[in-house]
């Protein structure tokens, strides 16, 4: 359809219903794809099948790319082993709450672990209290930078906070090793 033959549309349309207002969305918006590739000799390759499959869904011609370095999995992974092997090894308390044992949970740990790292935003509650919400540390919330330092932090917290008889060498290679 030419522009001329669009306007012409419109123009039939708002005779009949009259004036109205006209969007056309593209038959299929790429826009939003995220794909994963390897860059090999001067080459854009998909790394799995399922990038494959979703790069053979576009169709030939210019297209544009962003490019960014996505966070590195198995660091991702340490990050959690740090914290799972701090949450195993705390002298955590348990709390009563009438008359039930109340036992600290790893998804607390990790979130006070993260605002203790100074990664959260501050709201407050419905009764005026001030708290920190610990922010995301998904692929997508930060970068491997933002990530690494996260980590190092949550290495010195951890250290003055939950296993202060350990070094900073020691832990991180006990992660590596035993994580």
């Amino acid at each position: 359809m030419t522009s001329t033959d669009l306007d012409d549309f419109i123009l039939e349309v708002e005779r009949v219903f009259g004036k109205v207002r006209v969007r056309i969305k593209p038959v299929q918006d790429y826009g939003n794809m995220e794909l994963y590739l390897l860059k090999q000799n001067d080459q854009l390759i998909p790394l799995d099948d399922v990038a494959r499959e979703d790069l053979d869904k576009i169709p030939d011609g210019e297209v544009k790319v962003e490019i960014s370095r996505p966070r590195n999995i198995k660091f991702h992974r340490k990050f959690f082993s740090l914290l799972k092997v701090a949450f195993d090894n705390w002298n955590a308390p348990v709390v009563q709450h009438k008359g039930q044992d109340i036992s600290p949970s790893f998804e607390e740990f990790r979130k006070n672990i993260t605002i203790m790292c100074g990664w959260y935003t501050m709201d407050v509650d419905i009764k005026g209290t001030l708290r920190a919400r610990a922010k995301s540390i998904s692929f997508g919330s930060m970068d491997e930078i933002e990530f690494q330092a996260l980590y190092n932090k949550a290495l010195d917290v951890i250290i003055g906070h939950v296993l202060p008889g350990w070094t900073k060498e020691e832990l991180d290679l006990f992660v590596s090793k035993f994580g």
